[in-house]
């Protein structure tokens, strides 16, 4: 770091820490009742619905603008469908049936993950990956419609105009084995399922279809189809028909991993190319692709690539388990965290933004990047035990030291920058604004947003009350 920027951190911090909380411009949304479940609450994108859970002697419900769903044997909040009052839970009957809950309709699935739901833009479609109810299989619900079985299946997507497409596995494992590319109700490519499965030598044990671990499929924003599936004995990356790349084996990456990320199966996992399919991500408003590759024969080494391209002259010892690579809008800047040393002292981990190199820092959480991509946002740690995570902004210090954070965004204008964080374990949590404490809360619902000229809001919990907070983003 410069002497100037240390000077800009220390300013930063002496302001922060001597701030007082700021009278936010509230918005009360819901009251919730004496007995509910801390952490359950959500709302609406509109903010006129919320949920929450409750749990009473053996069960739990689901209430829903202060209506009770039955009692269950347990629940989980997910979410309201983007841009809809729709809205998703799952829960288990007493005897142990698993539901998914739809718009207080209820469907028994098998084994299946919230990251396995997929909704169309619009709010309007929804579908979701799960086994079949013996847990036997893998079937698909598309608004409600059972797709399958299949002997496995992939994490459905929809096109930007309504259009559901998933990989699907038909036949017994073994060479006979064929995986089809559907689109809407047509197969419009087809291979036999003799690509490599690879797999973390440390990681959480897997349960359930083993396709989401190995493929991708998401839809670009001109509507063209990017696919991970085998292709001729090797795993093919495509954008409808133009292929970004081919791979010996394909791995599906875990959280749990540290240091150099080892990999078992065949010869094509130890020694060949491999790509890391749970992070390939689009562009948000450009046909643009990244992922993480191991090329072959390179070490034991991995990169990050766009659309075929190296983004850097990097070598990393693993794919970031937490996030896949952090796009632009536009697709023309990405940003990611690199490993580059494991020892006995730990993580080495650099944060590379286009050509920028920060840290390094012995962990790195929540990447974000500014609207056009020119800025970048995230926390690391100093290694301490207590107080040790701060926020950073294109590698200067923007904050003190906090037990916990969440991921900071920037305004729409890339100058401010607006994040969430845990004093000590015990609290309290507080709303932070470029290092200046604006307010406490006991749960964190949404934001912070950027949905009004000149504000920056959140969606929080404080005690039994549901509201919004506005607060100005010109200078206090």
């Amino acid at each position: 770091m410069s002497v100037r920027a240390a000077l800009v951190a220390a300013v930063v911090l002496l302001a922060a820490c001597r701030s007082t909380p700021v009278s936010p411009r509230k918005e009360s949304l819901a009251r919730l009742p004496e007995k509910f479940l801390p952490g359950s609450a959500t709302i609406s994108d509109d903010f006129a619905h919320h949920l929450y859970l409750v749990e009473e002697r053996r069960g739990t419900r689901v209430v829903r603008d202060g209506v009770p769903s039955e009692k269950y044997g347990s629940a989980t909040n997910r979410s309201f469908l983007p841009k809809s009052a729709r809205h998703v839970y799952w829960a288990r009957r007493p005897e142990g049936q698993t539901l998914l809950v739809v718009d207080d309709v209820a469907y028994p699935v098998g084994y299946s993950r919230h990251d396995y739901v997929a909704f169309d833009p619009t709010g309007a479609h929804w579908a979701v990956l799960a086994s079949a109810p013996a847990e036997e299989g893998a079937v698909i619900l598309a608004d409600g419609k059972e797709l399958g079985p299949f002997s496995d299946a992939s994490i459905p997507a929809w096109s930007p105009t309504g259009t559901l497409a998933y990989l699907k596995a038909e036949g017994n494992e073994g060479p006979d084995r064929r995986i089809a590319l559907v689109v809407g109700e047509a197969v419009v490519r087809e291979s036999k399922a003799g690509a490599p499965l690879c797999r973390p030598v440390i990681g959480e044990p897997t349960r359930g279809p083993a396709l989401p671990l190995h493929t991708a499929l998401q839809y670009l924003t001109d509507g063209r189809l990017v696919a991970l599936m085998p292709k001729e004995g090797q795993w093919a990356l495509t954008r409808d028909a133009e292929i970004l790349g081919t791979f010996d084996a394909s791995v599906p990456t875990t959280p749990g991993s540290v240091g150099p990320y080892a990999i078992a199966g065949d010869d094509a996992c130890a020694v060949g190319s491999v790509i890391a399919a749970t992070t390939v991500t689009t562009a948000e408003k450009a046909p643009v692709v990244a992922w993480w590759e191991r090329t072959a024969g390179a070490g034991g080494t991995w990169r990050v690539v766009v659309d075929g391209k190296p983004a850097a002259n990097v070598a990393c010892l693993r794919p970031w388990p937490h996030q896949p690579p952090q796009l632009g809008a536009d697709g023309r800047t990405v940003a990611f965290p690199c490993v580059t040393r494991f020892d006995d002292h730990g993580e080495a981990i650099m944060v590379v933004h286009g050509e920028q190199r920060y840290g390094p820092y012995p962990e790195v959480w929540a990447l974000a990047l500014s609207d056009d991509g020119r800025r970048l946002a995230y926390g690391a740690s100093d290694g301490s035990l207590d107080r040790s995570w701060g926020v950073y902004a294109d590698g200067t210090l923007l904050s003190p030291r906090y037990y916990a954070i969440w991921r900071p965004r920037f305004d729409p204008s890339g100058t401010r920058v607006a994040w969430e964080a845990m004093e000590t374990v015990k609290g309290p949590n507080r709303l932070v604004l470029d290092g200046r404490p604006l307010a406490t809360f006991d749960d964190l619902t949404n934001g912070p947003l950027f949905d009004r000229p000149g504000e920056v809001a959140w969606l929080i919990r404080r005690k039994s009350r549901l509201a919004r907070l506005n607060f100005p983003l010109r200078k206090q």
